[in-house]
């Protein structure tokens, strides 16, 4: 166990090193969700956008 957690760890960062094509792709997998969702949903999110800006 404690092997395979100092290969985890070392394979995100170091003292001297983070590898941040690691870091990119979990950022990309975090918002991947969020962008699909507002995708499928835009022209909902646009009509209650625009429902309130109508003059008078």
């Amino acid at each position: 166990m404690t092997a395979y957690r100092h290969a985890c760890s070392r394979k995100s960062s170091g003292q001297f090193f983070t590898d941040y094509n690691l870091l990119a792709a979990g950022s990309v997998i975090v918002a991947l969700p969020t962008v699909l969702v507002f995708l499928l949903l835009q022209r909902h999110f646009i009509a209650g956008l625009t429902l309130g800006a109508g003059k008078g």
